[in-house]
C-alpha cells in the first residue's frame, strides 16, 4: 500500500509509465529508423540518459509513495532497472535490423539508473539538511 499516497506520487508513476512505454516503443524501432549522433559509442550515451531518467523517476516514485530510505531506494531502483534493461535487449534481439544482447548496453542502463537513483537521493539529503531544525531540539522528518 502506499504510504505517501499523494496526487504527487500518483503522477510520478504515471511518468514513470510514459517512460516504460516510451521505452518499448523506442525498442521496436527497426534499426534503419533509428538515427544516432555520429560519435563512437552514441548508443552507449543515449542508453545512459535514458535509463538515468527511468532511475531518477524511479527512485522519486519509490521515495515518495512508499518512503523508502536511500538504501533500499538505491537498490530498488536499481534492481528495477537492471531488469527493465535486461528486457529491452532482450527485446531488441527480435526487433529487426536491432543487434540486442548487448552486454555494454545493459551495462550503460544500469549506470544511468544508478546515477539517476543518487541524484534524487542527494536532493533529499539536501532538503533535510537545509530544513530547519523542530521544536524542542527533536530532529525533523524527511519526505
Amino acid at each position: 500500500m502506499l504510504k505517501g499516497s499523494s496526487f504527487f506520487s500518483v503522477f510520478l508513476g504515471f511518468l514513470f509509465g510514459v517512460w516504460l512505454v516510451t521505452l518499448w516503443i523506442l525498442s521496436s524501432l527497426p534499426g534503419q529508423d533509428i538515427h544516432l549522433p555520429p560519435f563512437p559509442e552514441a548508443d552507449k550515451v543515449v542508453h545512459f540518459g535514458y535509463f538515468f531518467i527511468g532511475g531518477f523517476l524511479l527512485a522519486w516514485l519509490l521515495r515518495r509513495a512508499f518512503r523508502w530510505r536511500a538504501g533500499k531506494q538505491l537498490c530498488g531502483a536499481l534492481c528495477a532497472i537492471a531488469l527493465i534493461g535486461a528486457l529491452d535487449e532482450f527485446h531488441q534481439l527480435y526487433t529487426p535490423g536491432r543487434s540486442g544482447g548487448d552486454p555494454a548496453d545493459w551495462t550503460a542502463d544500469c549506470a544511468g539508473g544508478v546515477l539517476g537513483a543518487l541524484v534524487i537521493g542527494w536532493v533529499y539529503v539536501r532538503a533535510r539538511d537545509r530544513r530547519p531544525p523542530a521544536p524542542g531540539g527533536a530532529v525533523a522528518q524527511a519526505d
